[in-house]
């Protein structure tokens, strides 16, 4: 699948305003919740980085579910929310 999809860059991922839940976020986590916050699906993300890292649809989802868990979220919405509460992505 081709996508046009603008991954963003390094300056929109922030270090942790606040300590707690999310410091341990692994960069990856970070980038795909950016990306969920700006509208993109699960199903987008497997498709987008099956072609460009070779990621398995389930090593999608589990990064997505790694992100929310370190964020306290039961939800990739709430994570997103708890992720911008601290400062970790715009």
């Amino acid at each position: 699948m081709t996508t046009s999809a603008t991954v963003p860059d390094a300056s929109e991922l922030r270090e942790p305003a606040e300590p707690g839940p999310g410091v341990g976020l692994r960069p990856r986590e970070l980038l795909f919740l950016l990306l969920h916050s700006r509208g993109y699906t699960r199903a987008q993300l497997g498709d987008y980085f099956a072609d460009v890292l070779g990621m398995t649809a389930q090593e999608v989802d589990g990064t997505l579910d790694s992100a929310a868990r370190h964020l306290g979220a039961a939800d990739l919405d709430q994570a997103v929310s708890n992720a911008r509460r601290r400062g970790l992505i715009e």
